[in-house]
């Protein structure tokens, strides 16, 4: 999360993340099968995640990392690393640990750690980070703990889970005529004190819940 950093790469970023989630930007549309011929192929036959290249998921959440600033911290850490929490494992989860502590967001480093929820979730003195990316690995049970612990946390979560935002999850990465989109509950990261920029909040679409 950014202070006077993420003002200057703003209006740069803005434009990366925009294209991101147009359609064809995400993910190549498949080439038709034998039998295909003469069928449409609705949206709910896009590929599942898992399916899906993964690095461009990945660098979605690079890119929102700009977006989000938490209310009570100075306003000039950028010397300070974003810190990237992967919880679980997936194609996504596998490109951010592999591409992501090569990037920068402005001035600032990008560091990505994997954790087990138990390291988040337990009570004491528990690491802290800008952004969470919770993985489709990850139990229902162990998500929604995860949203429970971190529900006062200045620490986005980020999961590609249907019903993630509408159950208390800070935003939801999904799939709709083919590109990548996002959900941003706003609230739930109000009351973590982060705050989403306007841009971002612009670009937010409702995401499957089912």
């Amino acid at each position: 999360m950014l202070g006077t950093s993420r003002k200057r790469h703003a209006a740069a970023a803005g434009a990366v993340l925009a294209r991101m989630v147009c359609p064809r930007a995400a993910h190549a549309t498949r080439s038709p099968a034998p039998g295909d011929a003469g069928r449409a192929v609705s949206p709910l036959q896009e590929p599942v995640p898992d399916a899906r290249p993964a690095l461009p998921r990945a660098m979605v959440v690079l890119k929102i990392a700009p977006y989000l600033s938490v209310e009570d911290r100075s306003d000039d850490d950028s010397e300070r690393p974003c810190a990237i929490a992967v919880v679980g494992d997936d194609p996504a989860a596998a490109a951010m640990r592999r591409h992501l502590p090569k990037k920068r967001i402005g001035d600032r480093a990008v560091e990505v750690v994997a954790v087990t929820p138990a390291e988040l979730v337990e009570p004491g003195d528990r690491p802290c980070f800008d952004v969470v990316y919770v993985a489709r690995s990850v139990g229902d049970d162990e998500v929604s703990e995860l949203i429970r612990a971190l529900r006062e946390r200045p620490a986005t979560l980020i999961c590609e889970r249907p019903g993630f935002a509408a159950a208390g999850g800070g935003i939801q990465l999904f799939v709709r005529d083919n590109a990548i989109r996002f959900e941003v509950n706003a609230d739930a990261l109000k009351r973590q004190g982060v705050r989403a920029s306007p841009h971002l909040l612009k670009l937010s679409k409702r995401g499957p819940r089912s």
